[in-house]
């Protein structure tokens, strides 16, 4: 009758409410941390309609919405919290998070200092607040926050690993090192640390290092492949194919990303597959209309296939996007692709203006002292070429159009074997370019010096260039197939492939190449025109940034 008596009372149930969002508030606390935020914070909602005064359950619901990155919510679950329970800590932590990822920097400064007050030795606080003055950019203060965590917790990973990123941004590489180090020694499977560190050690040109530290991460969490450096990484080894796949990876995952394409691009473009470099190149500027630098590659790349008017088209946006600082990488950039532009449309002093004036936006860069001595090349300057060839290949020696292109001078100046052991090495620094094989075929075919001549190298070469190029031999490897045979001797076959060429041929080179067709079957062998001094088969582009 007693029991009966409580359960018909209102003031029963009122005392039981309380006491069920405590239960209802644990089970949450449960499914949290198995990772079940959407389960969790449905049993915070009724625990809230339970007891709508219980500080601790909006807090705990601001977790869960912390977790979700739903931080509006989180903010204002927060907020009930503190009017709840204005002197504790917990609440003003979760808001401070909130505010930080809104970006509301001043917000979460405010909160994390009342906590402070409350709980002036409360590492994790300091942790907080650094992290929000990381946001904010001042990362001399937030060393300082990271040091006071040091000093109550000097074992946490976390701290030198937030004192790394401070130090990195702050150009102290070497001391940013120093401290991803030592926070791998305390954690050695913290993926986030050693993702930073092949990050710092890429930056340092440390490449090898980098790479086995991002293998080390990936081995602990396999989507980290997912992300851009390990693709960056192979892009530096050489290894383009190796980061093609990386690029396919991150396509599948997230199809949105313009940078993704952007790189793949670039890959390609290492491998002279400049069709599907431009299919990239078109996805990231469809993605991001407003990123010049995508611009400015496609502009490259169309220059390359010799769509003149296009790259026109297309530089000509890249100078109209406002949307990145104009900053010396940019000066640079559009005078050397104004200058290569004025070069293809044959006004060479008007490229080498261009192409000084980039040098002096940036003095380093070998792209534009290769591409100005392709315009000392036009002009038949073939010692200034070279100078500037050498140049180029000096401040980028793994760049192996570099060296073919250096050999067109030494051709010039008829330095032949010079020539030819920059075609070897160009072969040598990448063996998966078409282009590489096809110069040395066409020089083991066409050399004036007979012995640097070699017909069943030229067609080996020849084929292996084709085999690189998918199979599908536009008419430059035509014509240096055709080359091949006829040193050979086999002119049916040198026919055959120069007749290739013909069928493709645009109009300004029929001429020339129905002169080398008649000569074939004559039996008349292809040889460079010594007396002009010059590689006719043309310069190669290298698309490398």
């Amino acid at each position: 009758m007693l029991f009966g008596l409580f359960r018909q009372s209102p003031k029963f149930f009122r005392l039981l409410w309380p006491w069920s969002a405590v239960g209802l508030a644990r089970k949450a606390a449960r499914l949290r941390t198995q990772g079940k935020l959407y389960e969790a914070v449905a049993l915070l909602d009724q625990a809230i309609r339970c007891n709508p005064q219980s500080a601790a359950t909006y807090a705990n619901r601001c977790a869960c919405y912390c977790d979700l990155e739903e931080y509006a919510k989180a903010f204002e679950d927060a907020s009930q919290a503190i009017a709840l329970a204005p002197g504790q800590v917990s609440p003003l932590q979760w808001r401070a998070r909130a505010a930080r990822y809104l970006g509301r920097y001043e917000s979460a400064l405010a909160d994390l200092g009342k906590a402070l007050q409350v709980e002036p030795e409360n590492p994790w606080l300091y942790y907080d607040r650094s992290g929000v003055l990381f946001g904010m950019e001042d990362y001399r203060a937030a060393i300082a926050d990271v040091e006071r965590l040091l000093e109550l917790r000097p074992e946490e990973a976390g701290a030198y690993y937030g004192r790394a990123r401070c130090r990195y941004c702050l150009d102290e590489v070497d001391l940013a090192l120093a401290d991803i180090d030592e926070a791998i020694r305390l954690d050695g499977k913290d993926v986030d640390s050693m993702y930073f560190r092949a990050r710092v050690l890429y930056g340092m040109g440390r490449i090898d290092e980098a790479s086995a530290q991002f293998d080390a991460g990936v081995a602990e969490d396999p989507t980290l492949a997912l992300v851009g450096l390990g693709g960056l990484i192979a892009l530096k080894q050489g290894s383009y194919r190796e980061a093609i796949k990386h690029f396919d990876a991150m396509v599948e995952a997230d199809p949105t990303q313009a940078r993704t394409y952007y790189e793949r691009g670039r890959a390609w473009c290492e491998l002279d597959e400049y069709e599907k470099a431009l299919h990239d190149l078109d996805e990231a500027v469809a993605l991001d209309p407003e990123d010049w630098s995508y611009l400015f590659l496609r502009t490259d790349v169309l220059i390359i296939l010799d769509r003149i008017e296009e790259a026109s088209c297309a530089y000509e946006a890249a100078m109209t996007q406002t949307g990145e600082a104009k900053d010396e990488a940019w000066d640079c950039k559009r005078n050397w692709l104004g200058g290569v532009l004025a070069l293809k449309q044959g006004d060479c002093w008007e490229a080498i203006a261009r192409f000084n004036a980039a040098l002096e936006a940036d003095p380093a860069n070998s792209r534009v002292y290769n591409d100005r001595a392709e315009a000392w090349y036009a002009l038949r300057e073939y010692g200034r070429a070279l100078q500037d060839f050498d140049e180029a290949v000096t401040r980028s020696p793994d760049h192996a159009v570099y060296y073919i292109n250096r050999a067109n001078a030494l051709m010039g100046l008829r330095r032949y074997e010079e020539a030819n052991r920059d075609l070897v090495e160009a072969r040598r620094r990448n063996t998966d370019s078409a282009h590489c094989y096809r110069y040395l075929a066409y020089f083991r075919a066409t050399c004036p010096k007979p012995e640097f001549r070699n017909g069943k190298q030229a067609v080996a070469m020849a084929e292996k260039a084709i085999e690189l190029a998918g199979g599908q031999p536009d008419r430059h490897l035509c014509a240096t197939l055709a080359a091949a045979y006829a040193e050979q001797g086999d002119f049916d076959e040198a026919i055959r492939w120069q007749t290739e060429v013909l069928a493709t041929a645009p109009e300004e080179e029929r001429p020339w190449n129905e002169t080398l067709l008649e000569n074939y079957r004559a039996g008349i062998p292809r040889r460079m025109p010594e007396e002009k001094g010059r590689w006719d088969l043309g310069y190669e582009g290298d698309p490398s940034d």
